[in-house]
C-alpha cells in the first residue's frame, strides 16, 4: 500500500486555523471467503455458489479537503474524493436452467416447479468502477447561549456520491450499473453537550 499525504497549515489570524489535506492511497482488499467458497443448495431448485476465481479488488483513492477551525472549537470542512476500483465484486442471479462450476440446473421434471423458479446465484468480478463526490461538515459549540446552555454542541454533515461500475451484460458486451452498497445522498445531524465533564 502506497500512501502520499501533504499537510499545510496557515494561520492568517489568531481566531482562525486553516488546514488543507490531500491523500492518494492505493488499497488492496481480499475477497470474502463466503463469496469464494460458500455453497447452498435448495433441493436442486436454487443454489448459491462461491466463486474461487474471484480476484481481489484494487483501487486508487484521491481525497482533498479544506478545514477551518475557529478559536471556540467550531469547524467547517469541505472535501472532494475520487476512487477508481478494478475488479470490484458484484452478485449475479440469472434465472432459468443454468450450469456453473460443473453443476447443472436443467429443466425440472417436477410438474409443480416452473423453469423460472430455478435460480443460480454467485459473485463475479466487474471491470472498472468509479466513485466521486463531495462532502461538507459543520460543527459549532453554542457558547453564546446563557447559563448551562452554553455547553450545547450542534453539527451537520452531508455527502454526495456518484458511483457506477461496468459489468458483463451476458451477451458478450458490458453495461453500467450503480455500484452495490452505495448511496447517492447521505447526511446526519448531531446535538450534543460538553460542559463540566458532561
Amino acid at each position: 500500500m502506497n500512501e502520499l499525504r501533504e499537510l499545510v497549515r496557515i494561520t492568517p489570524k489568531k481566531a482562525l486555523l486553516q488546514i488543507l489535506r490531500a491523500a492518494a492511497p492505493q488499497p488492496l482488499s481480499s475477497v470474502d471467503l463466503i463469496a469464494q467458497y460458500g455453497y447452498e443448495d435448495d433441493l436442486e431448485i436454487s443454489a448459491e455458489f462461491g466463486n474461487p476465481d474471484l480476484d481481489p479488488y484494487r483501487a486508487w483513492n484521491f481525497d482533498a479537503s479544506a478545514e477551518y477551525y475557529f478559536d471556540n472549537g467550531g469547524v467547517i470542512q469541505i472535501g472532494a474524493f475520487y476512487k477508481e476500483i478494478q475488479d470490484f465484486i458484484v452478485d449475479v442471479a440469472p434465472e432459468g436452467p443454468q450450469s456453473f462450476q460443473g453443476y447443472n440446473f436443467v429443466e425440472s421434471t417436477d410438474p409443480d416447479i416452473e423453469d423460472t423458479d430455478i435460480e443460480l446465484a454467485y459473485s463475479i468480478n466487474g471491470n472498472t468502477a468509479t466513485v466521486s463526490g463531495l462532502e461538507f461538515s459543520y460543527q459549532q459549540p453554542l457558547d453564546f447561549l446563557p447559563g448551562l446552555l452554553d455547553g450545547t454542541l450542534v453539527g451537520f454533515n452531508y455527502t454526495y456520491t456518484d458511483a457506477e461500475g461496468e459489468v458483463p451484460d451476458g451477451d458478450g458486451g458490458t453495461r453500467m450499473i450503480p455500484l452495490p452498497s452505495s448511496a447517492e445522498n447521505t447526511w446526519n445531524a448531531m446535538l450534543g453537550y460538553d460542559k463540566g465533564g458532561l
